[in-house]
């Protein structure tokens, strides 16, 4: 993912008639952490609407609400189909980058490398693609020094069903991917930005143009955050088999 987050294990609770968000009086999440409410949530990870830490806009985007046709509050609460589980071992495998069954910080220092090196970055800019690598890898991790696939699948079912994300912390999420692609931040992605993407999660680079074509909605020849963030919320919040953004991250694993 990207630029590129249990005393209880708390996975969202659903009435058998209806469906409902994650209610205020259960822990709000981030990946390997609980919260017990937003703005203990926001004061901890410092994760929130604007963040000096971790949200801070690449030049060119814009910090303005999203134009989205879906928003996240519309999507049916993620039930964690076999499908949806498939998507999620996908974007696993591609973060761990040694294939050591683990997603570990050194996997994201392998990647940051292997994007630095495909580019011929130097100095500043090298440092400024490591470091944001590392810390995706730190909101993830939370205290974990590993992470295992079953891990990773039961804590994105749980954060992607959690009313906080849904309703608030969905934009800088967005974002934060948005911009680890956007490598020279002019607020667009560009083929070469996305080619740069997958190679350096050891996604052949020759996908990369059918998933560039997708997102590419008007056909301009760049991705906008508008045009990435629905492909964004339809990879991660949707469980159709059928659906044209199931391959964000190269084909789908075994």
């Amino acid at each position: 993912m990207s630029r590129i987050i249990i005393p209880m294990r708390g996975i969202v609770r659903r009435q058998p008639a209806e469906r409902r968000l994650a209610t205020v009086f259960q822990p709000a999440r981030t990946f390997g952490k609980v919260i017990w409410n937003t703005r203990t949530w926001i004061t901890r990870t410092g994760f929130g609407l604007g963040s000096p830490r971790f949200s801070q806009p690449a030049r060119g985007v814009v910090n303005r609400p999203l134009r989205l046709k879906k928003m996240p509050t519309d999507y049916p609460l993620l039930t964690g189909s076999e499908h949806w589980r498939r998507k999620i071992r996908t974007v696993f495998q591609r973060m761990d980058a040694n294939a050591d069954g683990y997603m570990t910080k050194k996997d994201f220092v392998v990647t940051a490398q292997a994007l630095i090196d495909y580019l011929g970055l130097t100095g500043e800019r090298a440092e400024c693609i490591f470091n944001k690598r590392i810390r995706v890898w730190e909101e993830i991790a939370g205290d974990k020094t590993r992470i295992t696939v079953d891990e990773y699948c039961q804590d994105l079912l749980s954060y992607f069903n959690d009313r906080h994300f849904r309703e608030e912390s969905y934009h800088t999420l967005i974002c934060t991917e948005f911009n680890a692609i956007d490598i020279d931040g002019d607020g667009f992605i560009f083929k070469k930005d996305h080619d740069a993407y997958y190679y350096s999660l050891n996604i052949p680079t020759e996908y990369s143009k059918d998933v560039f074509d997708v997102m590419d909605t008007n056909r301009d020849g760049l991705v906008s955050i508008d045009e990435f963030a629905e492909g964004f919320l339809e990879f991660w919040m949707t469980e159709d088999p059928n659906n044209i953004y199931n391959q964000k991250y190269g084909p789908l694993a075994d």
